[in-house]
């Protein structure tokens, strides 16, 4: 008898392996070769890192503006750097910032419509951006 239901549960894991995917957790964007720094924003205004914080950091000072990537909720934000070329502590890197909102938590609903403010994060105010840098020149200008 043991025999049958084990040769059952093998052909129904057969049967049903094709319907089975992975869900996304949003970190797709994640290159796990390189390194992060986190910022976290609460207002909506224009915001200057300078380098100097970066290398406090622990970021290298052999890093080229034209290789700086900043992301927030998994896409990629386009910054000004004062410097296409190796960073000095005189350079700076600036972006506009937002505050959270509600585009994070539109998932949580089953109807979108059910959200009560989409500008409004149900959580938080503070969003986080993250700095990391690549050998690509085709970041986000």
């Amino acid at each position: 008898m043991a025999k049958q239901v084990r040769f059952l549960l093998l052909i129904s894991l057969a049967f049903f392996a094709h319907r089975v995917h992975a869900q996304t957790f949003g970190n797709e964007w994640i290159n796990y070769n390189q390194t992060y720094y986190k910022f976290k924003i609460h207002a909506d205004s224009l915001y200057r890192i300078p380098v100097t914080s970066l290398f406090a950091l622990g970021m290298p000072n052999t890093v080229l503006g034209e290789n700086l990537q900043l992301f927030r909720d998994g896409q990629e934000i386009a910054v000004f750097v004062s410097n296409s070329g190796t960073l000095t502590a005189a350079d700076y890197v600036e972006f506009y910032g937002t505050k959270a909102d509600g585009k994070v938590d539109l998932p949580l609903y089953k109807d979108p419509n059910w959200q009560l403010n989409p500008k409004q994060n149900s959580i938080s105010d503070t969003a986080y951006y993250f700095m990391t840098y690549n050998n690509l020149n085709t970041n986000k200008r």
